[in-house]
């Protein structure tokens, strides 16, 4: 991904509002309305390759204000239409499982605390 890209990026995770969350689709979108001439399709595809996740997952690599559970993979059907500001938590059954628990079992490293948030307290960061 080129370094403009990368930067935008955290960039836009960084601005999600607290106690909202976000697809990889609309941060695609979002990076390429501000890079002109920018495929979305392409920077879809490199944001939800393995590499790319693990990189998101782990608070911080880049900066410490992006929380791995800020970021959906991919929202489930019927969820919620992608909102700019985010989407609020409600749209979701359980953050823990749509987020946390995917990137655990693939091995992604998660810090210890977000092995198992107690639902009440997953959107108060």
């Amino acid at each position: 991904m080129p370094e403009d890209s990368v930067k935008i990026l955290v960039r836009r995770i960084a601005e999600i509002p607290r106690g909202r969350v976000t697809t990889y689709e609309y941060l695609a979108k979002s990076v390429a309305n501000e890079l002109s001439g920018s495929d979305v399709a392409t920077l879809l595809a490199v944001l939800c390759r393995d590499t790319a996740r693990r990189l998101l997952a782990q608070e911080t690599v880049y900066s410490d204000t992006i929380p791995c559970w800020r970021i959906i993979p991919d929202a489930p059907q019927g969820h919620f239409a992608p909102l700019s500001e985010g989407c609020s938590p409600e749209e979701y059954e359980s953050m823990y499982d749509l987020v946390v628990k995917p990137l655990v079992d693939e091995g992604i490293p998660i810090r210890p605390p977000l092995y198992r948030i107690p639902d009440e307290y997953i959107f108060h960061w």
